[in-house]
Parts: structure tokens; C-alpha cells; sequence
């Protein structure tokens, strides 16, 4: 099967030659000559046992099937492949054993695909590093065979990184931009694994002009700048990269720093070198407002006041786009959730945003506003949000509802409103009032109790009660034109009522001949 590089097998026989019992007695020639049979069975018996003895002295004899290069109809030779895992089961394939180790290496350029994979899956690339140089130098990538190709990049994966191994990142970067390989699930997510293993090298590689990334190649960097964070990389690997990169366009130096900034532990820090600061001047220059604050924010994590003086100008421009009503409600978004990172204490920040909500705003922009301000930890930001709740319409006042209860500190500052009198827990919706009733925090669900009795903020147990109190709405007449509108806002998501909405829950098609 080319298309997926896989290689079958049917084989039919009325009798084989060898029986279990004739197996288990037969001499250690006789095994080794086992590995050559046409049945999977018999093979991988014989390879088992010759495993379980761990005796060397077949090791001459499954030599010579490895350096058979015939291939059968099936471009297989599985005496080679047999013997090679023989090998790898009796910890052969070592350089403590040389002519072993390299007549494994010498496999590499067999002429079966399968082969040359089973010599790249047995060579000791995690406990010997230099053996991915043996895999890199036989050009597996040059090949058709997917299979191939997949068992040498997870063998990179499991190459550690040293200093010797920028070779190696190069090679993966240009491999990340292979559209052939982009295009393949599996080679895709195991050359993300090879990149994470090598992430230093490989994003330092990045600059290199002949790396010419695709649409994809930004997921994998993107991921892999991520996995590096998290790591608590130290400061010469991140100083490598930062130096290496300085040159790159803006948006590589974006995606590199976005999954820095969301991996980045809050309790690494590191002081980077020299050339390491003297980079971030240059990547600053070439990186959008949003993405400046990015690498101010992550500044101080990595020992350096270097970018101080540019906080000002990108605090000012931030706000400027997300005042400017000619951009989209999305950009203005965005701004507002990357000045709210970047000043995540400055509740003059908090409060800036929150003046450009009223009840002229459009509803998707103040969402998106209010949802900025839930990474804010500034002291009062519950407090800000809780004023403006009056300048509000009913469906933003939802989503300031949900920013607040989103953390215990504001939700104290939610319920403390609410003794006061200066708002009322009956505007909060139904599954508001239950997390309340519900809150992990003790304290809060203490607070909250009283507060939700007085205003009866929760159904009714006795649910005949509640069926009485609201008969009453049986009688009323209905508006079909508002009621059109209404179904298609909040219905049509899900129900369908003739040519309207999806077949998501039930179709309310024909609802009408029934009761109230």
C-alpha cells in the first residue's frame, strides 16, 4: 500500500514444517534458519526464544541474514528484519560490540524500506546520542515509504539534546516546512515531538534563509515555543534562541514569543546574557502593540530592564486602537485583552476600558471587553465593574455577572454589593444564582445564602407552587412577530421551527396544536 506506506502479508498453507514441541527442541542454527519462514508465527516464536536463551553465539549467523540484500515480491527480506530485533533483544547493538552495531548502521541503506526501518527503531539513539547522525546520513527522508520516514523523525524524538545537535535542529526545521510531510497526521504530530526534543536548536534554526515556513509550520513553532517555556529553559538556551531570531520577520518573532508567553512559568526566572537583551531591542521593533507588551511582561522574568522605556508608548498606542471605532470590534478585542496582560495590576488600565462600555455599545464589543478585564489582577477591579453595572443593558450586564464570578475575589465583591443594596442577585440567570448556592469556597456559600433567600433567587423545591405562580401566564397574548425574533436569538441555535434554525434538539415545528 504506497499511498501509507504499509506492507501486508497472506500467506496460506496447508502444513508447516516446524510444530511448537519440534520448535522448542530445535538447535540455535536451526532457530536462526526459523526467522526466515513464511509464517509470521514461526518467526516471531523463534526470535522469542532465541531472546529468552541470551547466548551470543547465534549473533555470526543472524549477521549474515542482516547483510542479505535480496527482497521478495513484497520488497521485504524478513530474515533481516527478524535478525535485527534479534539482535536489539540480546542488547547487541551497542558500540560496545562494533561489529554488530555496524552492520545495524550498515542496514540503513538496505534495499528494503522495511529493513532500513527496523535499523533506525534498534539503533540506541537515547542512550548513544551520536547514532542519529548514522539515521540523518542514510537520507530516510529522500524516500517514498511513509513508515520509513515516521520511524526516523520519532527516532530523532528520542535523540537528547546536546551542544553537538544543531545539525540536527536544522534538519527538523527544514522538515517543518516539507508540505509533504505538513500534509501527513501522524509524521506532522511526530516531527512536533522531534522539534520539542530539540527545541533550542530548532528554533534558533528558524532564521536560517533557505527555512521558508507554511501555514502549519506556525503550529508546530508555536507548540514547540510553548513546550520549551514550560521546561523552565535556562538563560543560555533562551539567550540562543533570542540571538538567533533577531533577524527573523514579524510573524515568526510572534509566534515564537506567544508560546513563551503562554508557557512561561510565573516562578522561572533567569537572567540572559548580553547579546541576549541586546535582541529583544530588535525584536521589539518588529513585533505589533499586542505582541510588545508580550515580551515587556516576560521582560522582568528573564533579568532585564532593557524594554522599561518602551512600556509607555505601547500602553498609548494600545489604547488608541482599542478607542478607535474604524477597526473592527475583534481588533479593538484583542488590544484590550493584550493591555489588560501587560498591565495586569493597573486598575487605571480597568478602568479605562470599562469607560468605553454604555448602552450604545455594540453587544459583541463590550463582551469582549468586559471578558479582557478576567486576567486583570488589579486590587478594585470587581468594585469598577460592579459601578458600571447600571449603564449597562440587560445582556451585557450578563457577561459583567460572569467576569465577576469567574474568581472568589470578585465574587465576594459581587456579594458584598448585594448586602449593600447596590445591585440585586434576582438579575443574575438561574445557572448565576446556582454556582452561588453551589460555591466550592465555604465562605462564599455562606455570603451567598441569605442574600439568594431574601431575593428568591432560587426555584421553588415545591414544584406545584411553581406551576401556580405561573399559570397566569396561559392567558396571555403572545406577539408572533417578537416572538420570531426571539426564537431566532436564542432558539434557533439548536431547535428548528419550519425553514428556521438547526436539527440540533428537538424540531418545535407544529408545537402550536398543543395546550399552553
Amino acid at each position: 500500500d504506497k499511498k501509507h506506506g504499509r506492507v501486508y502479508r497472506v500467506v496460506y498453507k496447508e502444513a508447516d514444517k516446524y510444530e511448537p514441541v519440534q520448535l522448542d527442541k530445535a538447535s540455535p542454527a536451526e532457530m536462526v534458519e526459523v526467522l526466515k519462514h513464511d509464517n509470521m508465527f514461526w518467526r516471531l516464536r523463534a526470535q522469542r526464544l532465541l531472546v529468552e536463551r541470551g547466548e551470543a553465539d547465534v549473533v555470526p549467523a543472524i549477521l549474515e541474514l542482516v547483510k542479505d540484500q535480496s527482497v521478495d515480491e513484497l520488497s521485504l527480506n524478513v530474515g533481516a528484519i527478524h535478525g535485527i530485533w534479534t539482535l536489539s533483544g540480546l542488547g547487541m547493538i551497542h558500540p560496545d560490540h562494533p561489529a554488530v552495531y555496524h552492520e545495524v548502521i550498515a542496514a540503513l541503506r538496505h534495499t528494503s524500506p522495511a529493513v532500513r526501518k527496523a535499523a533506525v527503531q534498534s539503533l540506541p539513539v537515547s542512550d548513544i546520542p551520536e547514532s542519529i547522525q548514522y539515521v540523518i546520513d542514510s537520507q530516510p527522508f529522500s524516500e517514498e515509504d511513509a513508515q520509513l520516514k515516521l520511524a526516523a523523525i520519532l527516532a530523532i524524538a528520542e535523540t537528547p539534546q546536546t551542544k553537538e545537535s544543531t545539525s540536527v535542529g536544522e534538519l527538523v526545521a527544514r522538515l517543518s516546512c516539507s508540505p509533504e510531510i505538513l500534509r501527513d497526521r501522524w509524521l506532522r504530530d511526530a516531527l512536533t515531538s522531534a522539534a520539542a526534543a530539540h527545541d533550542g536548536h530548532y528554533l534558533a534554526a528558524l532564521s536560517r534563509p533557505e527555512i521558508n515556513p507554511q501555514k502549519q509550520t506556525y503550529e508546530v513553532i508555536s507548540r514547540v515555543s510553548e513546550h520549551m517555556a514550560r521546561s523552565g529553559p535556562s538563560a543560555q538556551k533562551l539567550s540562543q534562541v533570542l540571538t538567533a531570531l533577531k533577524a527573523s520577520d514579524g510573524p515568526l518573532l510572534e509566534t515564537v514569543l506567544a508560546g513563551l508567553s503562554r508557557g512561561w512559568p510565573d516562578d522561572h526566572q533567569l537572567i540572559i546574557d548580553r547579546s541576549g537583551q541586546d535582541a529583544l531591542r530588535l525584536w521589539i521593533e518588529k513585533l505589533p502593540a499586542g505582541a510588545k507588551g508580550q515580551l515587556i511582561s516576560l521582560a522582568p522574568h528573564w533579568g532585564t530592564d532593557a524594554l522599561d522605556h518602551y512600556a509607555v508608548e505601547i500602553i498609548t498606542d494600545l489604547m488608541k486602537q482599542i478607542e478607535n471605532e474604524d477597526l473592527l470590534d475583534e481588533a479593538r478585542v484583542n488590544s484590550a485583552r493584550n493591555l489588560v496582560t501587560f498591565r495586569d495590576q493597573d486598575l487605571d488600565v480597568v478602568t479605562e476600558i470599562l469607560n468605553l462600555i454604555g448602552a450604545q455599545t455594540p453587544p459583541a464589543l463590550a463582551d469582549g471587553l468586559l471578558n479582557a478585564l478576567q486576567s486583570s489582577r488589579a486590587v478594585g477591579t470587581g468594585v469598577e465593574v460592579i459601578g458600571k453595572l447600571p449603564e449597562m443593558t440587560p445582556t451585557t450586564k450578563q457577561t459583567a455577572f460572569r467576569v465577576l464570578l469567574s474568581k472568589p475575589k470578585t465574587t465576594i465583591e459581587l456579594l458584598m454589593a448585594a448586602k449593600l443594596g447596590d445591585l440585586a442577585l434576582s438579575d443574575l440567570s438561574l445557572d448565576q444564582k446556582q454556582a452561588l448556592a453551589n460555591h466550592p469556597d465555604a465562605r462564599i456559600r455562606e455570603m451567598a445564602k441569605p442574600l439568594l433567600e431574601m431575593g428568591g433567587g432560587l426555584p421553588n423545591p415545591d414544584r406545584q407552587k411553581v406551576f401556580e405562580s405561573l399559570i397566569s401566564v396561559t392567558q396571555q397574548t403572545g406577539n408572533p412577530e417578537l416572538g420570531v425574533e426571539l426564537f431566532k436569538k436564542h432558539c434557533a441555535k439548536c431547535h428548528r421551527h419550519g425553514d428556521m434554525g438547526e436539527n440540533i434538539g428537538p424540531n418545535l415545528t407544529g408545537m402550536a396544536v398543543h395546550p399552553k
